[in-house]
C-alpha cells in the first residue's frame, strides 16, 4: 500500500465509525503509523478486512491496526495451509520415490514437490533409504513426516515476514547453500551491527 491509500483506508473507517476521529494535529503522525504497518500489504485485500470487521463484529469501535492485520494475515494463511499435503499424502509420494531410487535417486527426488523435497534433504538421502538392507518403513516415515511438519511450519512463519524480512532469510540460506556454516554468519552479522570503538561504543 502506498500513503495515499492508506489515507483512503483511514477515511472509510471514520465514515463507518463516527467515533473513530483523527485530530488534525495528529494526522501525519496517524498517517506515518498506519503507512508503516500496512505498507507491505495489498490494498484491496486490507479494505476487505475491514469489512469483513463490519459484517462480523458486535463492536461499535472501529478496528485497531492489528486487528485488521490478523483478518488479512488470516486470509492469506488459508490457501497457503491449502497447498500444502498432508503429511500421509507427501509420504505416499517419497514412498512411490523409493521404488526407483536405486537407480534414479536424482530424478525421483526433483520429481517432488519442492516442500516435501524439503523434508526429505537430498537425493542421496532417497539412495540411502531405498538400498538400506535395514529399511524399517515405520521409524523412516515418521521421521519424514516430523520433519515434514516442521517445514510447512517454517514456510507459514515465512510468509509472516514482510519484504525487507524475506529478504534477510533468503540471503542467509543461499550464504549456507553457499557452504558458509551457520556459526560464521552469526559472528559476522553482529560484528556488523557492532559500532566501532569511538562510535557509540559507550
Amino acid at each position: 500500500m502506498n500513503r495515499l491509500e492508506v489515507q483512503k483506508v483511514l477515511a472509510t473507517v471514520s465514515m463507518i465509525y463516527p467515533n473513530f476521529v483523527i485530530e488534525e494535529a495528529k494526522r501525519t503522525v496517524t498517517v506515518d503509523t498506519w503507512f508503516r504497518f500496512l505498507q507491505n500489504y495489498d490494498y484491496t485485500d486490507v479494505s476487505a478486512a475491514i469489512g469483513e470487521y463490519v459484517e462480523t463484529s458486535n463492536s461499535s469501535f472501529a478496528p485497531n491496526l492489528s486487528q485488521i492485520i490478523g483478518i488479512v494475515k488470516k486470509h492469506q494463511d488459508i490457501p497457503v495451509r491449502l497447498s500444502f499435503l498432508e503429511p500421509a499424502e507427501a509420504w505416499a509420494l517419497v514412498r512411490k520415490a523409493l521404488e526407483n531410487s536405486t537407480y534414479d535417486s536424482e530424478g525421483q527426488f526433483s520429481a517432488l514437490p519442492q516442500m516435501v523435497r524439503r523434508a526429505v534433504g537430498t537425493s542421496k538421502q532417497l539412495f540411502t533409504w531405498a538400498t538400506d538392507p535395514n529399511y524399517n518403513e515405520g521409524v523412516i516415515s515418521s521421521n519424514f513426516k516430523s520433519n515434514y511438519k516442521e517445514v510447512c511450519d517454517r514456510e507459514l512463519a515465512y510468509n509472516d515476514l514482510n519484504t525487507r524480512q524475506r529478504q534477510g532469510v533468503d540471503e542467509i540460506r543461499q550464504r549456507l547453500i553457499d557452504g558458509e556454516r551457520l556459526c560464521d554468519i552469526e559472528v559476522k552479522n553482529t560484528a556488523e551491527n557492532m559500532p566501532s570503538i569511538g562510535e557509540n561504543a559507550f
